[in-house]
């Protein structure tokens, strides 16, 4: 068998990780103090942009990347968290044989459930 007939990814043993800056105009991450939080997050005000940028079709049946990852992460094949990375950005971090923790991020399925009402719709076709 050849690695085109199994995958490139089946038996693989040694840990293969991506990662993806998403910039997002306006976002700001929560901070926190020892006495608490002292800013909130602006995320939720942010999720028709990030969703637009994700989950954007542009004519297309076909799913997005970010789609893709998500089927993988639910199947089992890769394990992917998100983090607002700082002013203006999330990051979007996918392993493939390599756990990822809570210290790395959240997980991606509770951001893609966020976004899910605000995915653009689809254009009609002319």
């Amino acid at each position: 068998m050849t690695i085109s007939e199994r995958g490139p990814f089946e038996d693989r043993r040694e840990p293969l990780i991506a990662q993806m800056q998403v910039d997002v105009p306006g976002l700001m991450p929560e901070t926190k103090t020892t006495a608490g939080i002292q800013t909130n997050s602006t995320l939720e005000r942010s999720l028709p942009t990030i969703a637009g940028q994700l989950l954007s079709r542009e004519g297309s049946t076909e799913k997005t990347p970010f789609e893709k990852v998500i089927d993988d992460v639910r199947s089992g094949k890769k394990n992917a968290v998100w983090a607002v990375a700082g002013v203006g950005a999330i990051t979007i971090t996918v392993a493939v044989a390599y756990e990822l923790g809570v210290r790395h991020g959240k997980d991606i399925r509770e951001l893609y459930e966020k976004l899910l009402p605000h995915r653009p719709k689809a254009e009609p076709k002319k």
